[in-house]
């Protein structure tokens, strides 16, 4: 059964000072199922934890 969603999942840097990087995490999620939303959200707070 495939998954209720879509996904990208992208790592980055971002430079904050001359010898120091921030570690950037960005999600995006598309539903393809009107209650996949009710699982995923309370996970993404969890994850952003």
């Amino acid at each position: 059964m495939p998954a209720p969603y879509d996904f990208t999942w992208a790592f980055g840097l971002r430079e904050q000072f001359a010898k120091a990087a921030r570690p950037v995490v960005r999600e995006r999620y598309r539903y393809s199922r009107s209650w996949a939303g009710f699982i995923l959200e309370p996970a993404e707070l969890i994850s952003f934890v």
